[in-house]
């Protein structure tokens, strides 16, 4: 067996460790829904034409022996996994020849174990889950950076070749993995001057990927001050303005001194960090001056300086009409080169991240 399943983290914060003894586990790629139409003449019609068929939820097994010192032990390590039953979080897998690990999403399923009275220091234990990403991915995080677009006196070394003549700027980006990626994240802060503008080949934002009839090509249009993020999450398909709040507010306040209000529009669903780093949703009250926002309901908790406030920025992203792609972004198995271009020119910084895919 290639992989082994050993480890369970919940979204609850608890990580299981899952029995090890002859494990027999599913290794599933998952199953596409594939609809056929016949033909009177034979044959049949795929109805996702070329397209590439994605997998949904998959069903996968586990049963493998859980070994403790005592019976003792054993009662407990049992305990310890039915604790994990039904809850969601990221499942664990090892490559068994390189112990290099991989992971998804899943939804756990019953934990259960047939008990015999000559079961004193082991059981028989199944685990099943449902998988609800579409393939697995590497434990490492890989970050391109993205450093100044304009060299001067400051300038740090570039992926890619940085110009004066040119905003755009070409990044290689390599999938390790046997499976395409589709879930990239885009962060860029804006430089001195912001960005503002119309789509390129004019001016403002613009993505480029891909390769023969299968191309990512989308623009963003909008305004970022200067310091302020725009984040672009191409799995979850959704694009955010991030602006860092120059100081706090107290329990019950209801505005906050954001520094620079630009993007910020009075009904705009708002996330506000706290302190202890939870996200709440306020409504944008009024704008009333070039620094502060308010809302009508008053934080539930302080939110700090330095902490965040996130926006809505989807409705400046549009695919272009050479998109030809059913995923925003995907990068195949392999180097997969990334064109991005930027106006006005400045120096704007940022990263390109995601994970490897695996099959």
């Amino acid at each position: 067996m290639s992989y082994t399943w050993h480890r369970f983290e919940a979204f609850d914060g608890g990580v299981y460790t899952l029995p090890t003894g002859l494990p027999d586990e599913d290794i599933d790629t998952g199953q596409a829904e594939l609809v056929f139409d016949d033909l009177a003449s034979g044959g049949a019609l795929d109805t996702l034409g070329t397209a590439d068929a994605w997998p949904g939820a998959t069903e996968m097994s586990r049963t493998a022996l859980l070994v403790a010192a005592s019976s003792t032990a054993l009662r407990t390590a049992f305990d310890a996994l039915l604790a994990m039953a039904n809850k969601a979080g990221k499942l664990y897998r090892r490559d068994v020849a390189s112990g290099a690990e991989q992971w998804c999403y899943v939804r756990m399923g019953r934990v259960r174990a047939g008990y015999a009275p000559s079961n004193l220091r082991h059981l028989e234990v199944e685990t099943p889950c449902v998988r609800l990403s579409r393939s697995w991915y590497g434990t490492t995080l890989r970050t391109i950076p993205i450093v100044d677009i304009v060299p001067d006196t400051d300038d740090l070394p570039a992926i890619g070749a940085e110009t004066t003549s040119t905003s755009t700027i070409a990044f290689m980006l390599r999938n390790y993995g046997n499976a395409a990626v589709h879930n990239v994240v885009l962060e860029l802060t804006a430089g001195p001057g912001g960005i503002a503008g119309t789509p390129p080949p004019a001016t403002g934002i613009g993505i480029t990927c891909g390769a023969g009839s299968v191309i990512a090509q989308w623009s963003w249009l909008g305004t970022l001050a200067e310091g302020q993020k725009l984040r672009i999450d191409t799995g979850a398909r959704a694009v955010t303005r991030i602006t860092t709040l120059t100081s706090g507010a107290s329990v019950g306040a209801t505005s906050l001194s954001v520094g620079n209000t630009t993007g910020f529009t009075p009904g705009d669903l708002i996330e506000i960090e706290s302190t202890s780093g939870r996200l709440v949703q306020r409504t944008i009250a009024t704008v009333p001056n070039s620094t502060t926002i308010t809302f009508a309901t008053a934080l539930t908790g302080a939110a700090a300086s330095g902490a965040r406030v996130i926006v809505s920025a989807y409705s400046g992203f549009a695919l272009t009409a050479d998109h030809t792609m059913s995923d925003w972004l995907r990068l195949a198995p392999g180097f997969n080169t990334l064109y991005i271009a930027f106006e006005p020119l400045a120096e704007h910084v940022g990263q390109i991240t995601y994970y490897d895919g695996y099959n």
